[in-house]
């Protein structure tokens, strides 16, 4: 069967893409370039919060909204640490983030099925270390060893001003192997959680 084949196949049967196969060790030293026009899109996607990361949920573009709404977490770290999942683990997920422990979870699953295809990645195993040094939490959910292939639509409900709460869809867009699209369609009317 082609790849194409085996993928049809394989939705109609489960209803979701088979998994990718795992890929050679050195095609993941550095990170993926970003081509002009996705760059261009994510940034003309504004006041919509969008951004392109690789593989592993690094942030390699973002728009000034996806800035803005995180409360600008990801300018104070240097750009190989902004990461969707170390932010899950920073004090200002917890504050923006009204099932933050779930999220977290739902994210460990996902990145450890992701280095189970990447284990001989350097770049893989540079970011659970991170991840393992942000706390007891992070340290825990790694050792359950659970393994979840990382949805395309996420549902997450955030804090607004008042004690009120909004839910906020966030789709995840595969554009090749190492690059995805992230947009989070906030609710008409939301209030910055920054």
């Amino acid at each position: 069967m082609s790849d194409a084949q085996r993928s049809a196949l394989h939705v109609l049967a489960l209803s979701h893409d088979p998994p990718m196969p795992a890929r050679q060790p050195g095609l993941l030293g550095s990170p993926p370039p970003v081509p002009f026009a996705l760059r261009e899109l994510v940034r003309r996607l504004d006041p919509t919060p969008a951004a392109i990361t690789d593989e592993m949920w690094t942030i390699l573009a973002r728009n000034a909204a996806m800035t803005h709404w995180v409360g600008e977490y990801f300018d104070r770290v240097p750009p190989d640490q902004q990461n969707l999942i170390l932010y899950l683990f920073s004090p200002e997920a917890g504050q923006i983030l009204a099932d933050v422990e779930g999220d977290r979870q739902a994210a460990v699953a996902g990145l450890r099925y992701q280095y189970a295809r990447n284990v001989a990645s350097p770049r893989f195993a540079v970011l659970v270390d991170r991840l393992l040094a942000t706390g007891p939490q992070a340290r825990d959910l790694w050792k359950r060893h659970d393994l979840e292939i990382p949805r395309k639509l996420y549902r997450l409900r955030i804090r607004e001003g008042a004690g009120r709460m909004a839910e906020v869809s966030v789709v995840f867009t595969a554009l090749s192997a190492r690059l995805s699209l992230l947009v989070a369609m906030l609710p008409e009317g939301h209030a910055d959680p920054a």
